[in-house]
């Protein structure tokens, strides 16, 4: 019956499926080219992205540093193009005033700052003129001194450093490094040389007058043997065209005039190539099988927001796939319905399976109830003719100590019958725990009654009350006293219960002097049937039930117990009790 009804659901779909394919075909192809343009869209903006944060962390460099190429930078703050630099002012005449201080040596009576920076040159030019080196010196030290203490305008400071150097080289033979630190190095980090100085006022100087100043620099440093390649680059671009002007830039990363920017108070942007980034991008998706050579990605548009530019995907592959994606879903459309009748088969097979485990199960059970039931009678019997024997043979010197020792492997019998039992009624949920008040100060009576031979102590107990099955809770205390009197070869045994409260939970430590437990084993002693090792000790190896049992039993209470030290001292197991049961 059940195989009709799935054999007709599966009708019934390949029923839909047909009626669908024509759309099901067009669907699956579009949404294939769907994510291909999606994917080339969102690498293209990764791509114009990281362009855009390349560029920006070259910013500040850029702005340090006027000899780096600035040429595919865009700064604009507060209105005020920053970067790329360009000879964007109006400032003229600082040649003139050059030639015009070369041609005189008559000092200028004023004493405003320009005048005094006016009188080094001419000093230095009439010291040039009689040899005398200290005033050389002098003069030039005095006018380098007086750029640090002085800002200038462009013209009286570029016109009297372009006048020293002119003379110092025409009329002497200045040391290379004093041409070095004046031309390019500068003397201190905050004092530029005079390319990089050139370069920082370009945006006061006029392209006319930049173009002359730049080669009077480049003349003087080509005398002098420095460096000044980089400088005649940037000179040229300087007076180059204006290039892009931002008026109203979006705060959102965006795309314009060629430059991916993000607007604000401060525009930052960087020169981008949006059609080589498309070749790189085409290229990256044919080399990793994702289109073929036959297919190509075009660009929606060349401006706008970064996270609108869209990329298409044409191919003329699209029919030929959807043809070879109709076969192949047909396959899959056969595959899954064997699949999903195997899967009914194995289900129902499973199904089978568990019954027959469980019916397999609850025969075992029943079996060691019963058995170990029929054993309790044969047991009692045992105990008490090995009583009487061992009452009958006290005194006589043949009997030895067997009798004690019959009535002592009687006991053990009876306990693992008593564990096998319980752990068998915990196992089936044949036994409800049936909680009630109880005090926990009856533990010394058990452990007295069951063990006088051990040596119990138990403290804080006094007026402590939980909720909790005692009958169950008993068979807790005795299965870990037996285990610390069986795994034992000390005299005497010590068994200690220690409680006290904690909040809304009762923590009871329970320790003895046995032989311990391996630190691998301490939660492994709690699984069924696992027996310790090391089976040194009076009793030798348990049954591997006791503490099952006891785990079973406190976690039903809505505890838990575990090993919390464990030595050749001896072992201390904790257990955790709530003291109000909660529904």
């Amino acid at each position: 019956m059940v195989g009709l009804v799935v054999l007709s659901l599966f009708l019934a779909g390949l029923v839909g499926v047909f009626l669908r394919e024509d759309e099901a075909r067009r669907s699956e192809t579009e949404g294939q080219r769907a994510a291909l343009e999606a994917y080339a869209s969102a690498t293209l903006r990764r791509a114009l992205e990281d362009e855009w944060r390349l560029g920006v962390a070259l910013m500040d460099s850029a702005l340090a540093e006027p000899l780096l190429d600035d040429s595919r930078l865009l700064l604009v703050s507060d209105g005020t193009p920053l970067l790329p630099r360009r000879a964007r002012g109006t400032t003229a005449g600082v040649v003139v005033a050059m030639n015009a201080l070369l041609a005189t040596t008559v000092d200028d009576p004023d004493d405003s700052p320009p005048a005094e920076r006016r009188r080094f040159v001419t000093g230095l030019a009439r010291a040039l003129a009689t040899s005398n080196k200290p005033e050389i010196e002098s003069n030039v030290r005095g006018l380098l001194n007086h750029r640090r203490q002085f800002r200038l305008g462009p013209v009286d400071d570029l016109s009297t450093v372009l006048a020293m150097i002119e003379l110092l080289q025409t009329r002497s033979k200045p040391t290379q490094v004093l041409m070095e630190r004046v031309l390019r190095d500068g003397f201190t980090p905050q004092e530029a040389g005079l390319q990089r100085h050139v370069l920082e006022l370009s945006e006061r100087l006029s392209a006319d007058e930049l173009t002359r100043v730049c080669a009077i620099v480049e003349r003087q440093s080509q005398r002098a043997l420095v460096q000044v390649n980089d400088f005649v680059a940037r000179c040229a671009a300087m007076v180059g065209p204006t290039g892009a002007q931002v008026a109203d830039a979006p705060p959102g990363l965006s795309v314009q005039q060629g430059f991916v920017l993000r607007g604000g108070p401060e525009v930052r942007g960087v020169a981008v190539a949006i059609p080589t980034l498309l070749d790189a991008q085409q290229t990256s998706m044919r080399e990793r099988g994702l289109i073929e050579e036959t297919d190509t990605l075009e660009l929606s548009s060349s401006e706008g927001l970064v996270d609108s530019l869209l990329v298409s995907v044409e191919s003329p592959r699209w029919l030929e796939a959807t043809r070879q994606r109709r076969s192949a879903l047909q396959l899959k459309l056969v595959l899954l319905a064997v699949a999903f009748l195997l899967g009914v088969g194995l289900v129902m097979l499973a199904f089978t399976v568990q019954r027959r485990e469980q019916a397999l199960l609850d025969t075992r059970n029943e079996l060691v109830a019963t058995v170990s039931h029929e054993l309790r009678t044969p047991l009692a019997s045992l105990r008490v003719m090995a009583e009487t024997l061992e009452r009958k043979t006290s005194g006589v010197a043949e009997a030895k100590d067997w009798p004690q020792r019959i009535v002592a492997e009687v006991d053990g019998l009876s306990a693992l019958v008593e564990n096998i039992l319980s752990f068998n009624r915990l196992e089936r949920g044949r036994d409800v725990l049936h909680r009630q008040p109880w005090a926990l100060d009856e533990v010394r009576a058990w452990l007295e009654a069951d063990a006088p031979e051990v040596l119990s102590t138990v403290q804080g107990t006094s007026g402590l009350t939980l909720e909790a099955d005692p009958t169950w809770m008993k068979v807790v205390f005795l299965n870990l006293l037996r285990n610390a009197r069986k795994y034992n070869e000390r005299t005497p045994v010590t068994f200690l219960v220690d409680a006290k409260r904690d909040g809304g939970s009762v923590v009871i430590d329970v320790k003895d002097n046995g032989i311990g437990i391996e630190r691998a084993q301490w939660e492994s002693v709690f699984e069924a049937f696992h027996r310790l090792r090391d089976a040194r000790g009076r009793g030798g190896g348990g049954s591997g039930l006791g503490l099952a049992i006891v785990r079973r039993v406190v976690e039903g209470h809505g505890g838990t117990v575990q090993v919390v030290d464990s030595s050749g001292e001896g072992t201390t197991f904790r257990l955790v009790l709530p003291r109000r049961h909660i529904s």
